[in-house]
């Protein structure tokens, strides 16, 4: 009997910390492997329990830097070469969000 007016505020914080989860953008540990251009580069992203997807292109959030090709080559360069002095350890933390841009590339 007491267990049945204990159930829904049992309930109600079981669905409070599932919706805490859901809201959390997820964080891994990654290594650089190659810079693109300077807003997208490959690397190899750590899941936990020794799962790794190797060689992942990563588009980083906010940033649209110059192309490394066409007209705008020698300012995407230029951004390529700082970009890959910001990362020359190779090792960085990786924030996921879901979330897509218009072209279907992540924004």
């Amino acid at each position: 009997m007491k267990y049945k007016r204990l159930f829904p505020f049992v309930l109600a914080f079981l669905f409070f910390l599932s919706s805490l989860a859901f809201a959390l953008d997820y964080i891994y540990p990654a290594r650089v492997e190659r810079v693109i251009d300077g807003d997208t580069l490959i690397a190899d992203l750590e899941l936990g329990l020794s799962i790794i997807l190797d060689d992942q292109y990563i588009r980083l959030y906010g940033i649209d830097a110059w192309e490394t090709r066409g007209e705008e080559r020698e300012k995407g360069l230029e951004t390529k070469e700082y970009l890959e002095g910001r990362l020359k350890e190779g090792k960085i933390e990786i924030e996921i969000r879901p979330e897509w841009g218009s072209n279907g590339k992540g924004k």
